[in-house]
């Protein structure tokens, strides 16, 4: 017998911590070109960042996968990258270059750490992380117009041609050619026009034999494509003025 019953049992409150572990998330996922066409090369990349409070035990695999048309299906699956062990808050930067023909649409890239799950996580629901990006369709530049002021002129007189071209996305080059009264060119002149969808720019030129001239303007755009305008210009004998001989 004891003289109090109540008194037999002692608690104590104690925590068990959970293990320190790794946590691979990706992070600054970026596409180039920054603005894309169809029909170009495309290069994708993702850090790797581990935010956990262990580092990996060892290397992991991350995974870059497309998904064309951003419909939920994941068409191109370029391969895999090896990445190195990673101390916490330790990152790296993992590269795809020139992996997939751009086509026109909106689509999706996938970046993911260790996409096997190898790496034992304290999170193992954040290793992948996506971007919607948008390809402009590669369409052909558009010559605009093509002019020649005056029409028609005497031999000796300045004609001026004026020139117009578009693109969607990059105007190159305006190109003018001419051929008539004598044989082969009479002009071929180049005008570069930097990074604009839309360029203009006037050429003057003066003939000095009489005849009919054909000439092509023809704009060039980033990708090589290119459209023409063509036009004729008639240059016509100097009337002499008839000479009283005697």
């Amino acid at each position: 017998l004891e003289s109090n019953f109540f008194n037999n049992c002692t608690a104590q409150i104690f925590t068990v911590a959970s293990p320190s572990l790794p946590d691979l998330i990706i992070q600054s996922l970026a596409y180039s070109p920054a603005s894309p066409v169809a029909g170009t090369v495309m290069t994708f990349s993702g850090s790797v960042l581990n935010q956990g409070t262990a580092s990996t035990p060892s290397s992991s695999s991350t995974r870059l996968r497309i998904d064309i048309g951003n419909n939920g299906t994941w068409d191109v699956v370029p391969g895999e990258m090896t990445t190195s062990i990673l101390a916490p808050s330790g990152s790296e930067l993992k590269t795809w270059f020139s992996v997939w023909t751009a086509t026109a649409g909106t689509h999706k890239f996938e970046v993911c750490a260790d996409y096997i799950s190898a790496i034992s996580e304290s999170n193992e629901s954040n290793t992948c992380s996506s971007l919607v990006f948008t390809v402009t369709a590669n369409n052909p530049p558009t010559a605009t117009s093509f002019t020649v002021s005056p029409a028609s002129a005497p031999v000796g007189t300045s004609v001026t041609f004026s020139a117009t071209g578009t693109d969607d996305v990059k105007v190159d080059w305006l190109h003018i050619y001419g051929n008539g009264a004598n044989p082969g060119p009479v002009v071929d002149n180049w005008f570069a026009c930097g990074a604009v969808t839309t360029c203009s720019t006037t050429w003057a030129f003066t003939h000095t034999v009489a005849g009919t001239y054909n000439y092509r303007m023809t704009v060039w755009d980033n990708n090589g494509q290119s459209n023409t305008l063509i036009l004729s210009l008639t240059v016509t004998s100097t009337d002499v003025p008839p000479v009283a001989t005697s």
